[in-house]
């Protein structure tokens, strides 16, 4: 291994290997083996059968792929089951496999629920089965097994550093072209989840909209309740936009595509990984979440403009005849940015902590009332009113908290 040197990914580890030991198989076995029994430490170990097991799985020898990371698992937790993290909000817990060498190709999960790990597991496989000429943009599942009545799932990655880590050290301008990229592949899986619903149904809930804001966004907030007409200013104006955004075309959507779930390797590819929250849904749910995240608006300057990205996915959409004008594109997106917005106002105090937690929440009150007053002029007097009205209950309502 240390012939190779320090590796991005487990894909170059492999390739590297095959070149030092000319492309053998067998010779490549005996070279895995050897690495597995010699190993001095425990990350060595580790090291060796993760490698071994994703050179067989490449081979399609997938029960022997299976054992070489259930003897991973064993590895690591006899040595400290502690280094699982707890998800948060889940019952589960994740151990990425950080080392010096492949770096945190290989992803460990495990908890609780069975049947969550399971469903996980499988809608994880759907999304690379799709995705499978992506060439590794999208996360990879290799082993769903159970050891000591305990289930894991282990999945593959490309990349050591996310496109959120590009932002916060500073460097915009790549993060922006990792941005275009991203918005383009995960274009692609929506139109490619729009032609297979059905299947996807199998899989991923459909998003009820407005049960979903009643639930992330109006029961907490209590600003609202106590005012009657305020109340039902904002009410009716729930039921609209999710009525509306009902009327748009749908696919498989990520829901959690912000920076943090973009992986990036040393030849600047991407590989989208995280989709337990995915739905069927808006997709234009993805396209906010990623350009019009707190942390994304770093990026953001004269010569880089968010409204450039929002009109190149938009565009895109419409070239592919999956939208019949930008228009109603741009609708669409003013849409779901009002749902996806308000979900996090109301969903901020989870996942932000602090001194923060005022600006986050000022920060996606005014993206969704600036969303709203776009959304007046798409629309008749009435419904104009009513968007009008909602954004100012709002205003007067939400500031206040």
């Amino acid at each position: 291994f240390k012939k190779c040197g320090k590796i991005d990914s487990a894909e170059e580890s492999i390739y590297a290997i095959g070149k030092l030991i000319r492309n053998d198989e067998t010779g490549s076995e005996k070279f895995f083996q050897g690495a597995i029994d010699s190993s001095s430490d425990c990350e060595s170990k580790i090291n060796s059968l993760c490698l071994y097991g994703s050179f067989l799985d490449n081979l399609g020898r997938t029960d022997e792929a299976k054992e070489c990371f259930e003897n991973a698992i064993s590895e690591i937790v006899s040595v400290n089951d502690e280094v699982f993290d707890e998800i948060p909000g889940t019952k589960n817990k994740v151990y990425v496999h950080n080392s010096e060498f492949i770096g945190g190709t290989f992803i460990f999960k495990t908890g609780e629920n069975l049947k969550n790990i399971v469903e996980e597991y499988n809608k994880t496989k759907f999304v690379h089965n799709l995705m499978e000429n992506s060439l590794g943009r999208f996360v990879r599942p290799l082993v769903l097994t159970e050891i000591d009545k305990r289930s894991y799932v282990i999945i593959k990655r490309s990349g050591n550093f996310s496109l959120r880590d590009y932002i916060e050290e500073g460097h915009t301008s790549e993060a922006y072209s990792l941005m275009e990229d991203s918005l383009d592949e995960i274009l692609l899986f929506h139109l490619k989840t729009n032609k297979n619903l059905d299947e996807a149904s199998r899989f991923f809930e459909h998003e009820d909209y407005v049960s979903f804001l009643n639930e992330k966004f109006l029961s907490r907030d209590e600003k609202i309740r106590p005012n009657e007409k305020r109340y039902n200013d904002v009410v009716d104006g729930l039921r609209f936009i999710g009525g509306e955004i009902e009327q748009g075309w749908s696919s498989l959507v990520h829901k959690d595509f912000h920076p943090g779930n973009i992986i990036v390797n040393k030849k600047g590819e991407i590989c989208i990984i995280d989709f337990e929250k995915a739905k069927i849904n808006s997709p234009y749910v993805d396209a906010v979440t990623l350009i019009e995240d707190y942390s994304s608006k770093k990026v953001f300057d004269n010569d880089r403009s968010m409204n450039d990205l929002i009109k190149r996915y938009n565009g895109n959409a419409v070239d592919s005849n999956v939208v019949e004008s930008l228009e109603e594109s741009m609708k669409n997106y003013h849409l779901s940015a009002v749902f996806e917005h308000l979900h996090l106002l109301g969903s901020s105090v989870h996942f932000v902590g602090g001194e923060n937690l005022p600006d986050v929440r000022e920060y996606h009150l005014q993206m969704s009332c600036s969303h709203l007053k776009e959304l007046e002029s798409f629309y008749s007097k009435r419904s104009s009113d009513g968007l009008r009205n909602f954004r100012i209950s709002l205003e007067d309502s939400v500031s206040q908290a």
